[in-house]
């Protein structure tokens, strides 16, 4: 019975601290991921490097990562057929709110040359029609 007051007393004493705690995790960036022409990306990855955690874009293009402590972040925004891109981004006591807005630019691959090779067994080589039109279906037509 006299364990009941102690484990109250503690959490009452230890609910400040919680709600301290709490407050450290309350920013989050914000933004938009976009092509060379001003187009949304979506589906763009959107990744915190010194978390690993990250985010996806929506179809406009839009991304939130939210419980973020105060600190200087690393994003890495890909996307299949643009460039990775690199961008810092701060939020902290004075600015809960990070923004970044990207713009990826198309990547192009060099490959090297390409063989096709192709049998023509499909076609044959002597093509040929025959139709057998019978007394009666001439005399049809006439």
């Amino acid at each position: 019975m006299r364990l009941l007051p102690f484990l109250l007393g503690a959490a009452l004493a230890l609910s400040p601290l919680n709600e301290l705690n709490a407050q450290k995790h309350n920013c989050r960036i914000q933004g938009h991921v976009v092509d060379d022409d001003g187009e949304p990306l979506f589906g763009a990855n959107v990744l915190i490097k010194e978390l690993r955690i990250g985010a996806t874009t929506n179809i406009e293009g839009f991304f939130v990562i939210n419980n973020l402590r105060p600190g200087t972040y690393t994003l890495e925004i890909s996307y299949v057929g643009y460039e990775k891109v690199i961008d810092t981004v701060a939020v902290g006591p004075q600015k809960m709110t990070g923004e970044a807005r990207v713009c990826c630019k198309r990547q192009t691959f060099n490959i090297g040359g390409i063989e096709v090779t192709a049998e023509r067994d499909l076609m044959p080589d002597d093509v040929e029609t025959k139709t057998t039109i019978t007394a009666d279906e001439i005399e049809h037509y006439q």
